[in-house]
Parts: structure tokens; C-alpha cells; sequence
């Protein structure tokens, strides 16, 4: 079936109206949503609705807050599209962003969505070296990154290949470096589509290098809008949830950080992101904040419990959520105890993935009352397919 791109009054009347557009738009018109409009379709419908708290707030000339809602977000997005295409950024070229654990890197990858770019957003712990490598590996025609990564990771690498455009997100940047701050800021927040098919790469997402260099997967738009279909779906039907908070600290240039905030975007549920992880400020935000969930992985748990959960007020919490290793039962039974113990509550779901699978390929909720099944990783994703056990694995997504 050809591919076809929705016109300005096609999008206008898709997403006009309430609650009954929204089931029309994310159940019946749900191949419609595509990358470069999947963050301007939410707009429409949910605007300046808070969804995104953040410990660090905001500071740029057009957008200094911190709460921000869809409106907010679209409008980061699109200074930054218009940005990376004044400096000449043409669709299928790379843009390497590395900045540490800011919200900022994922909007990146949104607004390379938007003009058809390819993101590639790595891990700002990575070593000169990895960074070297995968510069070098992808070609970048830009690189993004902060001051904190600029100082400790590129001012004194001689060793760096050479980016046509490289960019530090703040204001004040040293001499011979742009800012990308300041770029958005002479732009306005308008931003035409450009048109990918489903099997274009988006993105390319950097392996953590455990057998040897980093390994770059490309992950195509049909990788992502199975979660963006999906989730916008599922949060389509619902009121606002405006109790409903998750507390999470997920570093957003890996798989599992990068779709947990895709996946609440869609679904419509609010987020409080604190760029580093620390045990102590999580559980006085959750008890602050009454926060009803809080996802991470295994080591985060095991820090949460030296810590120790005993005597704190944690009612509010209906969902632990672990991935990116195997949940020790001991510790997953712990965090059991602790929640909102009603009907089925707290629950503890634990999720198994790869990069290139951009993902969750499968999960488990643990209820209260149940022991965790020793060697289980739960039951698939719907139209996900594996072969044969005996065979080595392959995975493929069927379009939501």
C-alpha cells in the first residue's frame, strides 16, 4: 500500500474535537500517527496539560519553567528542528547527541524525527575513546552536547574527528563552539514535516560496548510507532490521571529510559525526572510528591534498600517496575511489602529487552500475594514473534 503523508486540513480534522476524535484518532486513523507527528497529534489534544516535572528547571529565553506541558515540549522541538536545518541539516544525516541525562536529549531525537534526521543519542559515560569510535562509525554532520560533557569529555581530546557543526545546549559556550540555545532562540517555533517511510532508519542507538566497541543498531519509524500507536490507545479511552506520578531517573540516551518517556507521553501520565539518581531524594520525593510509581533497575533497588523503606510514608506507590537486568527475588519480594496494599496493589512488573528490539519484548507482574517465579521473563508483547528456542532468536514487531 503506498505511503502517504496527512496534508494540514487532513491533520486538522483528525484531531478536532474531544473525546470521541481521540478513540477516532488513536483506534481507527492509528497508521496516520507517524514520527514527525505523533508529538503534534498529543498537542492538539492534551496542550498545556503538565505531564513532565523536572528537578533541574528550564532555563533557555523562550522556555523557562519547570513543569512543562505538550504545548511546551512542541515548542522546544520545533526551535531545535529549525535550528539543526539552518545550520543545513538534510534528511538521512546524522546528529550525534550527548549531553548528560537531561530531558534535552530526548527532544533532540523528536526534533531529528521531525526534519528526518537521524538521531543518535549516546551515552555521555561513554570513554574518549567509544566517543572517538562512534563519531567516527556514524559520520555525524552535527554533535550536541552540554557543558558538563564538553569539559570533562571533548576540551582536552585532541584525538576528537572533526564534526562540521558542534553545538553545547547553554548560552555561554567557549570560543569556536555554537550554541544551540541561542540558535532556537532566533527561530520561530514552526517546523514543516519531513516525510519518512516506515522502514527509514530514526535513529541509531549505541550498544554498551561489552564484547569490544560500541555496535550501532538502526532502528527504523516502524520500531517506535509500535509503542506510540500502542500507548496512545491505551491512554485514549481515560481522563487525565493527574494522581498518577512515576519518579524515575533513567538515563534517557538508552533504550529503556529513552520508550518509558515515549510511553508516557502517549499514555498521558505524568513524570518527575531527576537527572541523577539518587536513593535518598527518590523516596522523599515519592513521599513528597505521593508518588504512584517508580521504575528502574535492579542496582537502583538494591541502593533503595540500604537506604532502607522502613518507617516511610510510601502508600501512594501501586507500581514497581524493574528492567535492563535479572530482579533478584529476595529484593524484589522486599519492595513487595511496601505500597498501596489494596485488591491487586502494589504490583511489581518486571520487563525484558534489547536495543534492537527498541525495547520490551516481554514482561511479568508479580501481585502481592504471589512468589516471583524463579527463570521466568513473563509472557510476549502482543505481535511480537520468536523462532524456534533452538534456533537463534529474532524478533519482529507488527505495526500497532
Amino acid at each position: 500500500m503506498r505511503e502517504q503523508q496527512l496534508n494540514p486540513a487532513q491533520l486538522n480534522n483528525l484531531t478536532r474535537g474531544g473525546y470521541f476524535s481521540r478513540l477516532n484518532t488513536f483506534f481507527f486513523n492509528f497508521k496516520r500517527i507517524r514520527l514527525h507527528n505523533w508529538l503534534e497529534i498529543l498537542n492538539r489534544f492534551y496542550g498545556n496539560y503538565p505531564i513532565i516535572e523536572l528537578e533541574q528547571s528550564f532555563n533557555y529565553p523562550f522556555l523557562s519553567q519547570g513543569y512543562l506541558g505538550y504545548s511546551d515540549l512542541l515548542n522546544w522541538v520545533y526551535r531545535a528542528g529549525r535550528a539543526l536545518l539552518e545550520l543545513g541539516v538534510k534528511k538521512g544525516e546524522r546528529v550525534l547527541i550527548i549531553p548528560s541525562n537531561r530531558l534535552e536529549l530526548a527532544l533532540l531525537n523528536f526534533a531529528c524525527h521531525r526534519i528526518g534526521a537521524v538521531a543518535v543519542p549516546v551515552n555521555f559515560m561513554f570513554s574518549a575513546s567509544e566517543i572517538n569510535y562512534i563519531i567516527e562509525d556514524c559520520q555525524p554532520r552535527v554533535l550536541v552536547t552540554d557543558q558538563e560533557v564538553y569539559s570533562r569529555t571533548f576540551q582536552n581530546n585532541p584525538q576528537i574527528p572533526e564534526v562540521e557543526h558542534f553545538l553545547i545546549l547553554e548560552e555561554d559556550v567557549p570560543l569556536g563552539v555554537k550554541s544551540l540555545g541561542r540558535l532556537m532562540a532566533e527561530v520561530e517555533p514552526e517546523l514543516e514535516p519531513v516525510f519518512l517511510r516506515l522502514n527509514e532508519t530514526a535513529q541509531i542507538l549505541y550498544t554498551s560496548g561489552t564484547t569490544g566497541y560500541p555496535k550501532g543498531a538502526l532502528i527504523s519509524q516502524m520500531n517506535l510507532l509500535y509503542f506510540i500507536r500502542a500507548f496512545s490507545a491505551i491512554g485514549s479511552p481515560f481522563p487525565r490521571r493527574e494522581r498518577e506520578l512515576l519518579v524515575t531517573s533513567l538515563p534517557l540516551a538508552h533504550i529503556m529510559g529513552f520508550m518509558l518517556l515515549i510511553i508516557r507521553l502517549c499514555s498521558r501520565t505524568r513524570w518527575y525526572f531527576l537527572n541523577r539518581f539518587n536513593p535518598e531524594q527518590v523516596l522523599e520525593l515519592i513521599e513528597k510528591k505521593r508518588a504512584t510509581s517508580f521504575i528502574g533497575v535492579p542496582a537502583m533497588f538494591s541502593m533503595l534498600k540500604q537506604v532502607g523503606l522502613e518507617g516511610r510514608d510510601l502508600g501512594s506507590v501501586i507500581l514497581w517496575g524493574s528492567a535492563a537486568d535479572k530482579m533478584p527475588e529476595h529484593l524484589l519480594q522486599y519492595f513487595q511489602r511496601f505500597g498501596y496494599h489494596r485488591f491487586i496493589f502494589p504490583l511489581f512488573v518486571e520487563m525484558y529487552g534489547q536495543v534492537e528490539t527498541t525495547g520490551a519484548i516481554s514482561f511479568r507482574v508479580v501481585f502481592p500475594w504471589q512468589k516471583p517465579k524463579t527463570g521466568s521473563i513473563g509472557v510476549l508483547l502482543s505481535l511480537i514473534h520468536i523462532s524456534e528456542p533452538t534456533r537463534p532468536l529474532y524478533i519482529s514487531y507488527a505495526v500497532f
